[in-house]
């Protein structure tokens, strides 16, 4: 029923918890896929993708008849496009059909209307000044010569 890493006679001989531990694991990095994967079709890295793929095959198949120069200049010359990146443009554009055009228009936001907040300075440090401060010398002799090492 489960075939490969994922039977669940690999983790029989665990504790319940642990095997919760282990189970929660494996949703954590299935949401964390999800989510990736949810951002890279969203941002549009999936075209990108697919038109690396159709450059590299574009460059194999033109190397084959002409030298490696010729195949790269053929390959983005633009005048030459295969099947993949006609279908890669397409996808675009049909995407980019399908988003809503935003006007951008300037609004009013009434509930950040608020006076200006002024923060004060702290008046620069001054050294305070004492007229009684007397350090007295010290009249008595030293207790005796510093200790010796043996």
């Amino acid at each position: 029923m489960f075939p490969g890493k994922f039977s669940p006679r690999k983790f029989s001989h665990l504790t319940m918890p642990a095997r919760a531990v282990i189970c929660s694991s494996m949703v954590r990095r299935l949401l964390q896929f999800a989510v990736v994967a949810s951002l890279v079709f969203v941002v549009g890295v999936h075209w990108i993708l697919l038109q690396s793929v159709a450059w590299t095959g574009m460059i194999i198949v033109y190397s084959q008849t002409a030298s490696l120069r010729e195949a790269i200049i053929k390959t983005f010359d633009g005048q030459h496009p295969c099947q993949l990146c006609k279908a890669v443009q397409e996808g675009r554009a049909a995407e980019q059909k399908q988003r809503p055009q935003r006007k951008l228009s300037a609004k009013v936001d009434f509930f950040c209307n608020h006076d200006p907040v002024v923060i004060e300075t702290p008046p620069p440090f001054q050294q305070p000044i004492s007229q009684s401060v007397h350090f007295p010398t010290r009249t008595e002799a030293p207790l005796g010569p510093p200790p010796r090492l043996a």
